[in-house]
Order: C-alpha cells, then structure tokens, then sequence
C-alpha cells in the first residue's frame, strides 16, 4: 500500500503575506532568526497580523538549530501556549518551529492543542514549508537528527519571492543544489509513486531552468518565484517518497566538516547517481531507467538509458562547476588524515541516518567507503 498525504496550503505571488491577515484574535508565536529582527525583516510579518491579536517573538534561532535551542523555543511556547506558530527564516527556523511544535504536543498529551503553523521561508531550498520532517542537531554526539511526524506538517506555505531578492550568490546556489537534490532522490526513491514523481520531476525541470539564471541576476523576480515553487515542489514529493543515500551522506560530512547542507549535497550528489543507476558499479537493483527518465525530462536526449545516465551525471558536475562547487571534500580542505581514520564511524553514521532506508539501492560497507573516498578525492566512476 502507497500513502500520498497533502493538506498544504500554498500562497505564492504578489502580496502573499496578506494570507496572514485572516489570523486573528490568537495568541500567535513568531520562530524567527536575530538576524530577521535586527534588519527589521520581521516587521513585514508583525504588521500583517492584526492587533486583535496576541503575539511573541523566539528570535534565538542559529543555522543548524541544537536540542538546547529547540528546548528554548519550548519554554516561551509553554509560557506563552500559542494557537498560531508563524515560521519566518531559512529552513533553521522552519524546523527549529516543527520540532517545538512535535514536543510541546506530546507533553501536553493532546493533538488538539496544536498550534497551526504559517511556514514563510526566506530562501527557496529546503522545502521545509512542504513537509512533515525537520532536522535537528545534537553537538554532544556531533550528528543531525532527523525526525518525522504530521504533526510538524505546516498547514501553509506563504512563498513570497521579495524575502530572497537580497541573497548573496553562495546561498543561492546552495539552496537552490538542494533542491535539485531533493527532486532526484524523491524521484528515484523505493517508496517513490506517480503522485510524488508528478512533482519531483517538475521540481527538477523548473530548478534546472532557473537556478543558474538567478545565481547570475538575483533581482529577476519570475525566477526567484519560480525556485520556489520548485522547492515547495521537492518538499511534497520526499515528504511522501522520502530521500536517500545522497542525505545520508551529506548529513553526515556536513556536520562533521561544517559544510552548508545545500553545498554538502551537491558534493555527493554526481558520485551517489553514478553508483544508484549501475553505471559507476554494476548492482541488481539499479535504476539507470529512472534517472533516464528524469534526464530525459530536462532535457538530456539520448536513447541509450546507460549514455543518458553517463551524461546526467556530467551534466551535474557542471553545473556543480558554475557555482564554484568543489568537486570533492579535498577540494573543501578536509584533512585525509582525519577523513580515513574515522571512515568506518561515517559509515555507520551514515547507515543510521532517517534518510538512507528509502534509497534505492543497498550499498554494502566496502562499496561505501570505496565510494566515500572517491567523493573525497574528486573522481565519479564512470
């Protein structure tokens, strides 16, 4: 049996923050990032809610939000007991609001006190808005949790292309690598179906059209609204088809190299579709004919599934190259030293991470870290 789960509702274009305005006579939590209050960003939320209404900042959320921030967050939700939670930031602070909202109803043992939560991300990635996942890290044990319930579903998306128009280029290319990630692993996933392929491959299409444009002209306004419906669109898929190999890896080196999500994953991500479609390693349960299709979607037309692959995968390390992307974690400056001793303790992060079970494909322990350090030395088996 498939489950295809979806009660999302996105508001996108010119004046979407207006959604906001239908909040009223609630006590409404803001989960936002100290850099939205201090440049004043904030305001455009808080004066779109109207006074009928009672409302708190959390305004402590860091990148890569920490089990003592979350539990931070707790304490004002519990002070403060919300009926509305507006996330206003990069996907940080939209997990950073999933998980307090997952732990503050367990504690009070009863799913009609959750709060309903406004997502409005402020860059087009992470597709937080769209799903029922949120990342969280624990810097004691030095790994990112992954965790899942619909109770961290938002129930809407407001995509409002003005809060990206000021994003420095790396962030731009990075988040935007996500979502192409994002759409190949959803895409090509064991628990993939039509209705999450329906998206993926559209995510995919409207990223590849437009990421490389705006990494070059931030101020075209179709496209930055277009990455994000592209983002959103990745979200609705791997909320449903989950992710794979490709997170589990960039995950793992992310947190433990201090490598940007986005940038860890577009790394990994030419060397995890060599090895998924056979064409690195011969393995029985490839699937070449998948990523032949989503090739072919955007554009990629060659008949031979195995060429179209070949060529997918060069495709990715150009694009990777337009923005700068290092083709392996040398590149990056990670010591081989400190990369080889620990190579077996990134290998089992990487088999324990919540991302892995949904690829397609079994890689054993010796193919992984053949693999690993092929992504660390810059070299895709062709």
């Amino acid at each position: 049996m498939q489950i295809f789960e979806m009660r999302l509702k996105i508001y996108f274009g010119a004046d979407s923050l207006s959604a906001l305005e239908e909040i009223k006579n609630k006590k409404v939590l803001i989960v936002t990032d100290p850099f939205m209050v201090k440049s004043g960003i904030v305001n455009r939320v808080t004066d779109r809610i109207e006074s009928s209404n009672r409302c708190e900042v959390f305004s402590d959320i860091e990148p890569d939000p920490t089990i003592e921030i979350v539990a931070e967050g707790l304490k004002i939700m519990f002070s403060h007991e919300p009926e509305v939670v507006v996330a206003l930031g990069g996907g940080s602070a939209i997990d950073a609001a999933k998980a307090m909202i997952y732990f503050y109803v367990k504690e009070k043992g009863d799913e009609e006190l959750k709060p309903l939560l406004y997502a409005i991300p402020t860059t087009s990635g992470t597709g937080s808005e769209a799903t029922s996942y949120a990342v969280i890290t624990d810097k004691q044990a030095n790994v990112k949790i992954a965790l899942s319930d619909r109770l961290m579903a938002p129930d809407s998306a407001i995509l409002d292309g003005e809060f990206t128009r000021t994003l420095p280029k790396e962030i731009v290319a990075n988040t935007g690598m996500d979502v192409i990630t994002h759409a190949i692993e959803a895409y090509v996933s064991k628990n993939s179906m039509a209705c999450t392929d329906m998206y993926a491959r559209e995510a995919a299409l409207i990223a590849f059209q437009n990421l490389i444009p705006l990494y070059k002209d931030i101020s075209d306004d179709k496209r930055r609204d277009r990455m994000f419906i592209a983002s959103a669109n990745a979200g609705i898929a791997f909320n449903s088809a989950g992710l794979g190999l490709n997170h589990a890896i960039a995950h793992t080196i992310g947190e433990r190299y201090h490598i940007p999500h986005g940038k860890a994953n577009s790394i990994v991500l030419p060397y995890v579709v060599a090895y998924n479609s056979g064409i690195s390693k011969r393995v029985p349960t490839c699937v070449m004919g998948k990523y032949a299709e989503l090739a072919r979607h955007i554009g990629i037309y060659i008949l031979n599934d195995e060429q179209t692959c070949v060529t997918f995968v060069q495709f990715l390390q150009q694009f990777n190259r337009t923005f700068g992307i290092p083709a392996g974690l040398k590149y990056q400056g990670v010591d081989f030293s400190e990369f080889t001793a620990h190579l077996d303790v990134i290998a089992e992060k990487i088999y324990a991470d919540a991302t892995y079970p949904s690829n397609p494909v079994e890689i054993s322990p010796e193919d992984l870290k053949m693999l690993l350090m092929d992504i660390y030395n810059g070299e895709v088996r062709l």
